[in-house]
């Protein structure tokens, strides 16, 4: 009963903090994974800024340099919610 009690408080204090969420995500799996399209002749490998104005999850994928992957994942995240796979 101890332990309930507090618990308790916080779930009325912080409801949105201890919800699910269950926004709608809509977005494409490798915008930013360096895929070329072959349809194209453009040389273009991140489609972030293509599908930004309607989309808000993507797929990005962290290729090359791990020192690099903050920047990417932060320069991702200005325009939608990166969604990683980890392999």
């Amino acid at each position: 009963m101890r332990v309930w009690v507090p618990m308790c408080a916080l779930l009325v204090a912080l409801p949105g903090a201890t919800m699910l969420r269950a926004d709608p995500f809509f977005g494409y799996v490798a915008v930013a994974c360096d895929h070329d399209d072959p349809f194209d002749d453009s040389p273009m490998t991140d489609y972030s800024t293509e599908v930004a104005g309607w989309t808000n999850a993507n797929h990005l994928c962290l290729t090359g340099d791990p020192a690099t992957w903050a920047a990417r994942i932060a320069a991702a995240a200005r325009l939608w919610r990166p969604i990683l796979s980890v392999e």
